[in-house]
């Protein structure tokens, strides 16, 4: 055999190695286990406010995914999970084949009763994107209602509960996130 045929052979094979093993990192879902940090804030004072919502982990997630139902699509299906931290996967499918997308935040409740998702991880398959990339190209490519704001720079996705559409004028804000014991409450306020 002519050793130009190996050459090639061996070329093709160092290829087919290659794409395989990135393959095989994109195409492998990952668990990520990230320390919760808690922050909690300070009782408002607003005149308006009408009660107090307090939410389980899995109450949260039920009422997020119910909402989450009406953005899927056939290329991309996704759910948001909380337990330690929060997690938003997600399935996008690309030539014929689904790739495992996951966000890993930490939640803040802000002062002015909006919550802030710190990013800590974004990977596809086991490969870990930079955050600060990832996040613009998911804003720029993406739609997202008005009351969710996205800053790559910064890392963050930022949900403006006050400024959500509730019907007969309320309004809803955090009060409180501790995942370590699970309690999430919110405000329900009236215009």
């Amino acid at each position: 055999m002519n050793w130009w045929k190996y050459l090639f052979i061996t070329l093709l094979t160092i290829n087919i190695i290659f794409v395989a093993s990135i393959a095989g990192k994109i195409f492998v879902g990952y668990n990520s286990n990230v320390n919760p940090k808690i922050e909690e804030k300070h009782e408002l004072d607003v005149a308006n406010k009408v009660a107090k919502i307090e939410m389980t982990s899995s109450q949260v997630n039920s009422l997020v995914n119910s909402y989450l139902k009406d953005f899927q699509t056939s290329n991309m299906t996704y759910n948001f999970y909380l337990d330690d931290v929060a997690t938003f996967t997600g399935t996008y499918k690309f030539l014929f084949m689904n790739i495992p997308l996951s966000i890993t935040f930490i939640p803040f409740a802000m002062d002015d009763g909006d919550i802030e998702l710190k990013v800590e991880k974004i990977s596809a398959g086991n490969i870990n994107l930079p955050k600060d990339k990832a996040l613009d190209y998911i804003k720029s490519t993406y739609d997202f209602p008005s009351f969710v704001s996205i800053d790559g720079q910064k890392e963050k996705v930022t949900i403006a509960l006050p400024q959500m559409e509730l019907p007969s004028n309320f309004l809803v804000e955090v009060d409180q996130i501790d995942l370590k014991n699970e309690k999430l409450s919110f405000n329900l306020l009236q215009k």
